[in-house]
């Protein structure tokens, strides 16, 4: 009697088997996806969230159109981070004649408003003279013209591989 329950018979080996080789696999592919999701947000540092509030003035007076973007409430944002990315603004005259592209000066241009950090009621201002390089001239019956324009503010921290918008404008006739 004893043979008959300590193992003579290898009858349901091959259930048990099957049982826990499946069961391995489901931990190892779950343990792969979860590393997959999860492991890979280490180390990257969070967008700054804050409301933002744009004006938009589309005179044409000596400064050209403007834009205004404040920062209203929540994080300060590293600008170090930030760039301005400014897709169809162009230049025209009084009477409203394509002169050509504006040239914009994007490359540091949030740092020379409002310094290192963007805090809370600070305003990124785009405009004729924050828009062109030192040097570079409008003629004083030209303008730069923003109606067309999108503007994004982009932060990508650096080492990250990513980068997230964290203000869209796009103009009215864009």
């Amino acid at each position: 009697m004893t043979g008959k329950w300590w193992g003579t018979s290898d009858r349901g080996v091959s259930e048990v088997v099957g049982v826990v080789l499946l069961v391995a696999i489901v931990v190892l592919l779950a343990s792969t996806v979860g590393y997959a999701v999860l492991g890979t947000e280490r180390g990257r540092p969070d967008t700054p969230q804050f409301a933002k509030e744009q004006d938009f003035d589309r005179s044409t007076d000596s400064n050209g159109q403007e834009l205004e973007i404040i920062h209203r409430s929540g994080d300060d944002a590293e600008t170090v981070a930030m760039s301005l990315v400014i897709q169809g603004a162009v230049v025209r005259d009084d009477s409203d004649n394509l002169k050509g592209q504006a040239i914009v000066k994007s490359d540091r241009q949030i740092d020379d408003q409002v310094g290192e950090e963007w805090k809370v009621s600070e305003r990124i201002r785009l405009d004729q003279t924050t828009m062109t390089e030192e040097g570079d001239s409008i003629d004083p019956d030209e303008y730069i013209d923003l109606r067309e324009a999108t503007v994004r503010i982009v932060w990508a921290p650096e080492n990250s591989g990513t980068s997230d918008t964290l203000f869209r404008w796009t103009g009215p006739q864009a």
